[in-house]
């Protein structure tokens, strides 16, 4: 009688302890899972916002776009002026883009808060995934769950380049802003001219390939932590 009771009692208590187990390693495979999406668009928000304030890749995709070349060559030294005067006003140094109109300055007035807001949740998501991270130690199948948000990601880039990119950058425009102060002309504005919509289509690809390879450090440093920081 009394060994059957404890071994009832030994038998609930196992079952006990292995729920309890199968509970801590979900919630933390769970935060793993979290932490490499975080880890992504953290990295795809920080490229984004890097890219735009670089004067130096400007210039080197304008060249690519041909901005200096055919029957209407832009002035290059114009050009560079506009591209520095751009990344000085999205970096903040800067109140206003100088040789651009009123209408592109109150357009560019709205970027600027998106860049601004995109920069702060590409550091909050980066502080998040740190910390989910770290409680999410010692779970299995981390390297499948940092490769499917790569797999996501591969997904939307093959549709973006073999869709039609002027309808997305249209539509992107009208969900983005609640005006029409991004149709500038190009006869009136430089700004446009020096950034015309296949300026942004290879500045995409250029941010979406450094976001890949960033997100790729960030998970050889989770990966690490992951290793050499088990808690079993």
């Amino acid at each position: 009688m009394l060994f059957d009771r404890v071994k009832d009692f030994t038998v609930k208590i196992m079952k006990h302890v292995r729920k309890r187990f199968r509970r801590k390693t979900a919630g933390r495979s769970a935060a793993l899972f979290l932490a490499y999406i975080s880890l992504f668009l953290s990295a795809l928000a920080i490229s984004v916002v890097t890219c735009a304030q670089s004067s130096r890749l400007y210039l080197c995709v304008q060249e690519k776009c041909g901005l200096f070349e055919g029957e209407k060559p832009e002035n290059r030294d114009d050009v560079v002026i506009m591209n520095e005067s751009v990344v000085s006003f999205l970096s903040g140094r800067a109140q206003y883009i100088e040789n651009a109109s009123e209408r592109a300055n109150l357009h560019m007035q709205d970027v600027k808060r998106i860049f601004d807001w995109t920069w702060k949740c590409g550091l909050a998501l980066l502080v998040c995934a740190a910390l989910l991270i770290v409680k999410g130690r010692g779970a299995s199948g981390a390297v499948f769950m940092s490769l499917l948000p790569v797999f996501l990601a591969l997904i939307v880039c093959a549709l973006f380049v073999f869709s039609d990119f002027t309808k997305v950058f249209y539509r992107f425009h009208e969900i983005a802003f609640d005006n029409d102060l991004w149709l500038l002309s190009p006869r009136e504005d430089l700004l446009i001219r020096c950034l015309p919509e296949e300026f942004f289509y290879r500045m995409a690809l250029i941010a979406a390939a450094r976001a890949l390879f960033m997100y790729f450090v960030f998970c050889l440093m989770a990966g690490l932590i992951n290793k050499f920081g088990r808690r079993d």
